[in-house]
């Protein structure tokens, strides 16, 4: 009984809030790229290890440089259901496609 309660109350508290744009928030150029991964968990750190060496040392790199924000990597310990996630910020919608001169600048 306590749980639809719980409920009830959470559906008629989410549906009375609501937000304003350019009062609440404001619409932002950043973009955020979310890159989600199913590992075995008993590979997890392997992957966590090898990650570090690869795409992190990349994602560092072009952070230094000034063509991301900012990376973020997250792990979750849920049982069947994707367990890493990478986010990436970009300054823009430009700085996430795909640029040969920025490649060439990181390598």
């Amino acid at each position: 009984m306590k749980q639809l309660y719980l409920i009830i109350f959470t559906m008629f508290f989410a549906f009375s809030l609501h937000a304003e744009p350019w009062v609440d928030w404001s619409v932002g150029e950043e973009v955020t790229e979310l890159t989600i991964m199913d590992v075995q968990s008993n590979y997890t750190d392997t992957y966590l290890t090898n990650l570090k060496t690869t795409l992190i040392r990349d994602l560092q790199i072009r952070k230094d440089l000034g063509l991301i924000l900012d990376y973020a990597v997250w792990v979750s310990h849920w049982l069947d259901h994707p367990n890493v996630y990478i986010t990436t910020f970009y300054t823009n919608a430009e700085a996430a496609t795909p640029n040969q001169a920025n490649d060439e600048l990181v390598a």
